[in-house]
């Protein structure tokens, strides 16, 4: 008789539990794994899509326009847009220490603008880079917070969301940026790629892996080798690349493949002394690719021209962690004005002495 009470009264509480478990949490356990079902079905979709992708796949972008730097202009541009944001700032960024534009933000979120401020808790060789900028924040509550190192090795995106705007850089938020370094910013108002961003954006924001899919837009760890490859595989007759620095070895192969075959590829490069670089350098121009490399501006855009047809712009470098572990954007644009402008600054940056 006791016994059989005892397992009574054990299965009375396992229900009692159950049904108090399914009453204050079970709502939220269906949303959790309903999110996440969610976010499978569209890393499956985004695989599927990327099967198609293509250069007849890259539909103009609307609404694109193209800066660069070393310009303090374009701080100035950047800065006038935060000031006049209505309702929204987002920002995800590796590095971020430029005053002036935390400032913007202060004075946006003192308006009542939703700023949110994404950052990388650590970046290569500076742990503590983004601490002053990650602090000022926090103490006058704006909403920032490091990216989550579970998902990626770092963080190295380079985005900003203003109203109905994206604008995407080569670059960081930080004085070399506007002052010594060659980077490109681009100015987006084309709206399936802002949403597209904006989906992003909420979603490393709240610690989940996430990959919207669009053709035009590069995506690390997720398609930006697969894409960036099929570029170079691709040309049919020229490549210009701006390349901060090589280290990827499928990359070298490939521009080495394409200038044997009579392609015609140029490549600007920050002058260096490391000796690995230098042993790539040398590989390559065996193989027919004409390398400059340059002191001023500092090269740190990260760029593809192929056929004088598509663009590549973005953060991802050409190395094995930009394209398979970090997390990375970039854009592949095919608007003729904006390559016009692109090229014209290679060109010159070609020519320096």
């Amino acid at each position: 008789m006791i016994h059989f009470l005892q397992k009574y009264l054990s299965s009375l509480i396992i229900v009692v539990f159950f049904f108090v478990f399914a009453g204050l949490y079970g709502g939220e356990y269906v949303e959790y794994h309903k999110e996440h079902a969610e976010l499978w079905q569209v890393f499956e979709e985004s695989t599927e899509n990327l099967k198609e992708f293509s250069f007849d796949a890259l539909s103009q972008i609307d609404g694109i326009s193209l800066m660069y730097t070393p310009e303090n202009l374009v701080l100035d541009t950047l800065i006038q847009k935060v000031n006049a944001a209505k309702t929204r700032v987002y920002v995800e960024v590796y590095i971020f220490t430029q005053k002036s534009f935390r400032d913007a933000l202060l004075r946006a979120q003192k308006r009542g603008v939703d700023v949110r401020v994404l950052l990388e808790n650590n970046p290569y060789m500076a742990p503590n880079l983004n601490n002053a900028i990650f602090y000022d924040l926090q103490k006058w509550w704006v909403q920032v917070q490091w990216s989550n190192a579970d998902n990626y090795a770092l963080n190295h995106s380079k985005i900003y969301l203003v109203d109905d705007e994206l604008i995407l850089s080569t670059g960081n938020m930080s004085h070399s940026t506007f002052t010594y370094n060659r980077e490109f910013f681009l100015v987006v108002s084309d709206p399936k790629l802002v949403s597209v961003m904006e989906d992003n954006f909420q979603y490393d924001f709240l610690w989940d892996p996430y990959w919207s899919y669009d053709h035009r837009l590069v995506q690390s760890p997720y398609d930006s080798r697969v894409k960036l490859e099929y570029l170079l595989k691709n040309a049919k007759q020229s490549i210009q690349m701006y390349v901060p620095y090589f280290s990827d070895t499928s990359i070298v192969s490939l521009l080495q493949e394409q200038a044997r075959l009579g392609k015609k590829i140029e490549i600007i490069t920050p002058s260096t002394d490391d000796e690995e670089e230098l042993k790539d350098i040398d590989a390559l121009r065996e193989a027919g690719v004409i390398v400059y490399m340059r002191k001023k501006p500092y090269i740190h855009a990260k760029a593809l021209l192929v056929d004088g047809e598509y663009v590549y712009l973005g953060s991802i470098n050409y190395s094995q962690y930009s394209m398979d572990e970090n997390r990375e954007f970039g854009l592949l644009i095919s608007n003729p004005s904006l390559i016009e402008d692109f090229l014209q600054v290679f060109i010159s940056d070609r020519e320096i002495k």
